[in-house]
């Protein structure tokens, strides 16, 4: 890694920003992922910031949570007026982070002013990385087709200053490389899990997270997680796994109570209503958990982790099933990295939710099978997917 002037020539003295939309006790996907990363890098001795908004000043301004410390810029999205105003809280606050640090990361374009803090890491000389979230939303085909064309030299030039673009699905390498042809800047790979909290559970020690999770014994277990929104796919697994002969008991972990300041609060009667079609179509075989931490406890004590969205980045909640040892069955989504996700051996990818019956029933039926592409996804995540490589690959 190159050293830049006023950057501490010492890996263990560099100082990492974390830059998000959300972060904790929020359960943005993202968002958890920063936290989750920055708790790593704060127990593996590096001094980390994680910088997002405080939303109507609902939140502190300034916490340590977990040894992590997390700052709040002031921001009030209410309506157009009340963002321009945000600016002057929050372009001072980018200033003053991005000063006194060595590394930033920065998640997505739902940031305000997110090319603000592009720009301020390239004038100053800071090691910059940019992880687009979301194929249709922040790839760089998306953005460019969302400005006007007398601003794509802009565009390029912001994203051209950066030190490496983060990507986690190959629709944002093809974007990027679209604009970009010789660049060697793009880093292919996932976003990371923490393999230390996400970990396969023996015999004895699934038997007993399952009684302190109030889960039956001697069930197959089912999981999601993930928000109850459209785009997951909750509806089209709720129908396909009515057709399931065999006993099963289906958790979802995922938030779907929206309050009126929630950032999903338009999809609030969506969930409500999926939430009722789950009980009266599958009654008690399936449970809607909602918002919890211990999501690292429900996977461990699961037999089947199941994802269906037709859309992805790359889906954390996946990360942490394999990370768990179990075995995933994964709906294909555009832009999946085919080298890391291997049909059959630490996964099983389908194309349509209407094949979900059949597999549930074939690897709930054959337990071995599904050790087997476990542990086969276990060894990736710790070859590929930990956030030591991210640290190693990418932050430094």
């Amino acid at each position: 890694m190159e050293v830049f002037a006023g950057m501490a020539r010492e890996l263990e003295y560099r100082k990492i920003l974390l830059i998000t939309t959300y972060t904790y006790p929020d359960f943005s996907g993202s968002g958890r992922n920063a936290f989750s990363f920055a708790r790593f890098l704060a127990g593996n001795g590096f001094r980390v910031t994680i910088l997002s908004f405080n939303r109507n000043m609902k939140r502190k301004c300034r916490e340590t949570v977990e040894g992590v410390k997390v700052r709040r810029i002031p921001y009030f999205p209410g309506n157009l007026f009340s963002k321009i105003l945000s600016l002057f809280t929050i372009l001072p606050g980018y200033f003053f982070n991005v000063v006194r640090n060595d590394i930033l990361a920065v998640y997505g374009t739902r940031i305000p002013a997110y090319e603000a803090v592009l720009l301020l890491g390239r004038c100053m000389r800071k090691r910059v990385i940019f992880r687009p979230l979301l194929p249709g939303v922040d790839d760089l085909h998306s953005l460019m087709e969302k400005k006007w064309r007398i601003f794509w030299p802009v565009c390029r030039f912001v994203f051209r200053g950066i030190d490496v673009y983060f990507s986690i699905n190959k629709q944002f390498t093809e974007a990027y490389h679209g604009y970009f042809p010789n660049s060697d800047k793009c880093v292919e790979g996932v976003q990371g899990v923490d393999t230390d909290r996400y970990k396969p559970a023996d015999p004895d020690e699934k038997k007993l997270l399952r009684q302190q999770l109030s889960i039956p014994r001697d069930i197959l277990v089912l999981v999601s997680a993930g928000f109850v929104i459209p785009r997951k796919g909750y509806r089209e697994m709720i129908m396909a796994l009515s057709k399931v002969k065999i006993p099963f008991l289906y958790m979802v972990l995922g938030e779907y109570r929206f309050g009126e300041d929630h950032f999903l609060r338009n999809n609030r009667d969506w969930a409500q209503d999926t939430v009722e079609m789950g009980n009266t179509i599958l009654g008690e075989r399936i449970r809607f958990v909602g918002e919890t931490e211990r999501v690292a406890e429900y996977l461990r004590a699961s037999h089947l982790f199941i994802h269906s969205a037709g859309k992805e980045g790359f889906p954390n909640a996946l990360l942490e099933a394999m990370s768990c040892g179990i075995c995933s069955l994964v709906r294909r989504f555009p832009g999946m990295d085919e080298s890391f996700c291997r049909h059959d051996q630490n996964m099983i990818i389908y194309k349509e939710p209407s094949q979900l019956p059949g597999l549930v029933e074939k690897y709930g039926s054959h337990p071995q099978e599904m050790e087997r592409i476990g542990r086969n996804a276990a060894e990736i995540i710790r070859k590929r997917g930990s956030f030591h490589w991210v640290l190693e690959n990418v932050t430094l």
